[in-house]
Parts: structure tokens; C-alpha cells; sequence
């Protein structure tokens, strides 16, 4: 529920191998890493001692904004997470369910915005053109991802992407005003698959599948758009931008169409 496992992120690298232990010492004359059971020799060695948040003096702050750098970081901020929706239930106050995400990016806010009916939602606000890519879960093969978007505040192209390998290399199903594409982007080059058409709407429900070579794409429901072809290696899930404005993202989740299990679900019932 916190982070995915490292052996299994580097399952399909061959030149990667993980390896538990406490390091004991470091010889760089020997250039050996000294474990509790045994040596291990190295040719490069990088050292990550990890972070720490840094308060600018104000550790005050970390009662009311708590760092996450590690594990049980993220296990407190999720046990106050649930501990206030708790609360809110109880004492029937929506203005505990106000939530603040602040990141260090230029270019980019995230923040947990109210829609009209008064419904909590994740606002992604991109101030300029540059292309944003978020990525999550494990690597898979079929793969059905789906996300319930607002877009009447953003102008640009928003993708639903899978078979993420890198910034720029994925399959997706990109819409943009009434037009939706269903493409793939492999080492920065666009290969668009089939053009399609959607109806004007506030809130759309957006999904992307891919099986066995197989490209689907709808929109509320509806199938808009296919193709055939090839597939790329197994790789995450997630959305891109690019635009500016507002998208807001009601509920996103993977599904692994081998599995028939959720990897990753974002949704909220209000």
C-alpha cells in the first residue's frame, strides 16, 4: 500500500541484482562493501544516507506538515489520513476533508480542489507548455487504465498512458477538445494509431486497454477509437499533459487485464 517492492521493479532487468543487509564497513583500498555475512566488491559504489525534510528552522511545522522521506513517514501521513475522515464522519464537517498538497515544482501546483457540487477532486494546474508525465504501479502487459477528468479548464492534450518505459516512450489514448487520438510515443517519436471524435462534456470518463496487441480507447462508456499492432515491453501506468490550465482528476485506476486485479485505484465515493 506504501511502496512497491524494489526486486520487483528490477525483476526484468538482468544486470540488476537487490540484495538485503546491513554494511558494516567500506573498504576503498580493497574497493569491497563489508555486509554482517559476507564482502561484496564493487567497481563504483554510491552511497544514499537517504534525506531528511527540511523545516527552515521551523520545526514546529512538522506537526502540521509531515515529511515523506521514508516508509514510516508515509504510514503516519496515511494513519492521519484515515484517523480525519473518521473524524469528519462523526462530526459531519466537510471542511475536514480539506487537504493541501504542496510540491516543489515551478511549473506545476497540485491541490485538492471542491467542484460545484461540493465534491473534493485532484486540480493539476500546469503554468506553461512543458509536457508533464506521471507515472505509477508496476510493470505490466495487459492493461486497462481508466480516469474520471474535467478538462473545461485546460487547453492542450491530456493522455491516458501505459507501457511506460520512459518520458518517452508509452501507448496512449490523448484527447484534446472533441478530438481523441490513440497513438504511441517510443524514444520521443509520435506514431498516432486512429483519430476519432468525442462529444462535448464537462466531466468525461476516459479508459485505455491494450491486449495481446490490441488498442482500445472510450470515452463515457463508449468505444471511440482502435487499433492493432505491436506491443511494448511490459511498463507503468499513469497520464500526461500538455497545456495549460486545470485538469481536475475525479478518480484514476490500473487494472492488470492478466490479473484481473486492481494495481492502483485513486477513486473516492462521495
Amino acid at each position: 500500500d506504501i511502496a512497491y517492492p524494489i526486486r520487483s521493479i528490477f525483476a526484468g532487468n538482468k544486470n540488476v541484482t537487490v540484495l538485503k543487509g546491513t554494511v558494516r564497513r567500506v573498504d576503498a583500498a580493497k574497493q569491497t562493501v563489508q555486509l554482517s555475512d559476507f564482502s561484496l566488491p564493487y567497481d563504483y559504489l554510491i552511497i544514499s544516507c537517504g534525506v531528511k525534510a527540511d523545516y527552515f528552522g521551523h520545526e514546529d511545522w512538522a506537526k502540521f506538515a509531515p515529511g515523506l522521506k521514508t516508509i514510516q513517514d508515509a504510514l503516519y501521513m496515511r494513519m492521519r489520513i484515515l484517523n480525519t475522515f473518521e473524524l469528519a464522519e462523526r462530526k459531519g464537517d466537510p471542511e475536514l476533508l480539506n487537504f493541501v498538497i504542496i510540491g516543489g515544482w515551478q511549473n506545476i501546483v497540485l491541490q485538492v480542489v471542491r467542484t460545484s457540487e461540493g465534491r473534493p477532486v485532484l486540480s493539476v494546474q500546469s503554468k506553461n507548455n512543458k509536457p508533464l508525465l506521471f507515472s505509477f504501479g508496476p510493470k505490466l502487459n495487459n492493461v486497462q487504465i481508466s480516469a474520471r477528468v474535467n478538462l473545461s479548464r485546460f487547453n492542450g492534450r491530456f493522455l491516458l498512458a501505459h507501457h511506460i518505459s520512459g518520458a518517452g516512450t508509452y501507448d496512449f489514448l490523448a484527447v484534446e477538445n472533441t478530438k481523441a487520438q490513440l497513438g504511441r510515443m517510443k524514444s520521443g517519436v509520435t506514431d498516432i494509431f486512429n483519430n476519432s471524435k468525442i462529444a462535448p462534456s464537462e466531466w468525461l470518463t476516459l479508459k485505455a486497454a491494450s491486449s495481446n496487441g490490441h488498442f482500445r480507447g472510450y470515452a463515457n462508456d463508449k468505444l471511440i477509437t482502435h487499433g492493432h499492432g505491436s506491443d511494448l515491453e511490459a511498463g507503468a501506468a499513469g497520464f500526461a499533459i500538455f497545456g495549460t490550465g486545470s485538469v481536475q482528476i475525479a478518480a484514476i485506476d490500473a487494472l492488470s487485464l492478466d490479473e484481473q486485479t486492481p494495481i492502483m485505484n485513486g477513486s473516492r465515493q462521495n
